[in-house]
């Protein structure tokens, strides 16, 4: 079973206000996130985002549901999203990039019967969301994480796939209100 972490905890200080909420097509970019994950058979996700900006989320789609929790890293926010979900294989995103296309999860989800985890790869250059096993994040189930996913992805040497993808959105990293404007997608 598959279940989607959208990591969407921090508090946007450089955006000006939390990323969960930033509207696309007139829609949070953490409902987007939640319904492409499902859209690609995650049989759960998990919005792990502040507990003041849950009053300003619509309704998640069946099989979503959103975790408050205030962390202090994007580490501690994968921990609480971990303890929330027992799937054994997992998306990971954090919330401020447009969602892959569904082709591009399904790509990640499949390496996952060969690798220990996937990440999507445009013109060498790393993206998200990233496709792991749950037993490759063991360090993260501990209160306080050792280490960040970037360094335990580095750490998995030929266990993880970067899978090339034509699908500009898994570069996204939006840290300014005029990222939006022109995302380069």
């Amino acid at each position: 079973m598959f279940a989607g972490l959208v990591l969407a905890a921090g508090e946007g200080r450089r955006m000006g206000g939390p990323k969960a909420l930033l509207r696309v097509d007139g829609a949070p970019l953490a409902l987007l996130h939640a319904q492409r994950f499902l859209e690609a058979g995650c049989a759960e996700v998990v919005v792990v985002t502040r507990p003041e900006v849950v009053p300003a989320l619509p309704a998640l789609p069946p099989g979503a549901q959103v975790l408050a929790v205030r962390t202090r890293s994007q580490a501690e926010s994968l921990a609480a999203g971990l303890r929330a979900t027992a799937a054994n294989r997992l998306l990971i995103t954090p919330v401020d990039l447009l969602p892959p296309s569904e082709a591009t999860l399904r790509v990640l989800m499949d390496a996952l019967q060969r690798f220990g985890a996937a990440s999507p790869r445009v013109a060498d250059r790393g993206g998200h969301p990233v496709a792991i096993h749950r037993r490759w994040l063991s360090t993260f189930e501990r209160p306080v994480p050792e280490l960040t996913l970037h360094e335990a992805l580095r750490a998995m040497g030929a266990h993880r796939a970067r899978i090339d993808v034509d699908d500009r959105r898994v570069l996204g990293d939006f840290d300014r209100p005029d990222a939006l404007l022109d995302p380069e997608v």
